[in-house]
């Protein structure tokens, strides 16, 4: 059996994660037709989409690259995850520093 190719993991993975191509899309800044395009093979995506695609999908960029045969056991993002991680992109630098700070506060206090 030929090696998978970039675009079929692609959308066996968010399909897997039981998301539509516009929320990928959405979550990448970019349009539905290009995860489309990447779905069919017909276009590859930049080096920045590969790491957020990895990020979003919960493996390696050596997984969607091929490079790794068996994708990490990492579990994919939830919902509440991705909508932050969304959110998070239209932040300026100071605003991001804030953002960690503050989950950063969180996660002390949940060990407490």
């Amino acid at each position: 059996m030929p090696e998978e190719k970039i675009g079929d993991k692609i959308r066996r993975l968010r399909s897997e994660c039981n998301m539509t191509q516009k929320e990928l899309a959405d979550l990448l800044d970019i349009s539905p037709s290009a995860i489309g395009m990447y779905e069919q093979n017909r276009r590859i995506p930049d080096a920045d989409s590969i790491i957020r695609l990895a990020g979003i999908l919960g493996v390696s960029t050596d997984y969607l690259l091929g490079y790794e045969k068996a994708a990490q056991s990492e579990q994919p993002l939830t919902s509440k995850q991705k909508k932050v991680l969304h959110l998070a992109q239209h932040l300026s630098d100071e605003d991001m520093r804030k953002l960690i700070d503050y989950a950063e506060l969180l996660k002390k206090a949940d060990n407490q």
